[in-house]
């Protein structure tokens, strides 16, 4: 943990324009998305990182300025979503809307990026389950064909089989004295 870039309580309440104890029930509240630093052991200082804060700031817009719930921000923050520090710090400290409007460019910006950059990775992987189900589609042909080969050998086999079982017939036969042609054991 770095304490000259993460924040304690107080800051973020100020921050976020909230009292301390809302920053220590959010905080208990949505554990499971914060950095362990937010939660100590009892009697430890919080120190809330930039992660931190962009879950903060989504729990703001949407229990303060959308009077939502608990479950519907733990619902977005299950689904990846995070909000913007900066945007609600300026909403809360009265900055005016053409600066607002700068910051959701600067953000609409960064999320188009990481959302061109999920496409490209989504695409390298379709491309490479397609390379995967053509060498499976290959793989299954080949296994195709080799059951084919087997199961031609088998059957060869089993004719053969068939003629040594009468070949042996026809020699203990002739051990017996008795004289039959392979002709004859065939009608």
């Amino acid at each position: 943990m770095n304490k000259l870039t993460s924040r304690k309580t107080g800051w973020v309440a100020e921050y976020f324009n909230m009292n301390p104890e809302t920053v220590r029930k959010w905080a208990s509240e949505f554990k499971d998305y914060l950095s362990t630093n937010a939660n100590p052991e009892s009697g430890a200082t919080r120190y809330f990182d930039s992660n931190d804060l962009e879950v903060f700031a989504l729990a703001h817009t949407l229990l303060v300025q959308q009077n939502g719930t608990y479950d519907e921000v733990r619902e977005q923050l299950k689904d990846g979503v995070r909000g913007s520090a900066e945007l609600v710090a300026a909403i809360v400290t009265g900055v005016s809307e053409e600066k607002q409007i700068a910051l959701l460019q600067t953000k609409l910006q960064e999320v188009t990026i990481q959302l061109q950059d999920a496409i490209a990775v989504n695409d390298r992987a379709v491309q490479e389950a397609a390379v995967q189900r053509q060498r499976a589609e290959s793989a299954h042909e080949e296994r195709e064909r080799v059951q084919g080969k087997l199961d031609e050998a088998n059957q060869t086999i089993s004719d053969l089989n068939g003629k040594i079982g009468k070949l042996e017939l026809l020699l203990e036969l002739a051990k017996m004295g008795n004289v039959i042609t392979l002709k004859d054991l065939e009608e």
